[in-house]
């Protein structure tokens, strides 16, 4: 299994769960609440995050993605 399938097992229904890699691309636009670790086989634990929306401060550009 790869680590996008990990996370994707790691999930809950209705919520976007995220790496801490990308959780570092994302956070200047999006709010995310820390989850913890996940162990991910051949990649130890890795730190998660669930997205919880857009931050308001975006550009209306932004919001329409």
């Amino acid at each position: 299994m790869n680590l996008a399938s990990r996370i994707e097992s790691a999930g809950e229904p209705e919520r976007i769960n995220i790496s801490e890699t990308t959780y570092h691309h994302v956070k200047a636009h999006f709010n995310c609440t820390h989850r913890g670790k996940i162990l991910a086989k051949g990649k130890g634990e890795v730190e998660m995050y669930f997205v919880e929306g857009i931050k308001e401060s975006r550009p209306a550009s932004l919001l329409q993605l």
